[in-house]
């Protein structure tokens, strides 16, 4: 079942979860900033790169395998 929060109710709900984590140390389930990022319009289109600059992308693949090897060169993984 799914259902969504009106913003003000979300950042109401995100205060009383800092202030409990601040107290507690825990990390909150949200965060006003949260709420603030979730609210934005973040739909983005590379189109116009690809276009004007010739962009393209990499397969998930590629890019996953890349960043193990990076990851494990730099020794933040065995």
């Amino acid at each position: 079942m799914k259902f969504f929060l009106p913003i003000s109710v979300a950042n109401l709900i995100a205060g009383v979860l800092e202030k409990k984590a601040k107290k507690t140390g825990k990390k909150p389930l949200m965060t006003t900033f949260s709420v603030y990022n979730l609210a934005r319009n973040n739909r983005f289109d590379s189109s116009k790169a690809s276009k004007d600059l010739g962009y393209t992308t990499r397969s998930y693949r590629e890019t996953i395998r890349d960043e193990i090897r990076w990851l494990k060169e730099t020794g933040k993984i065995a």
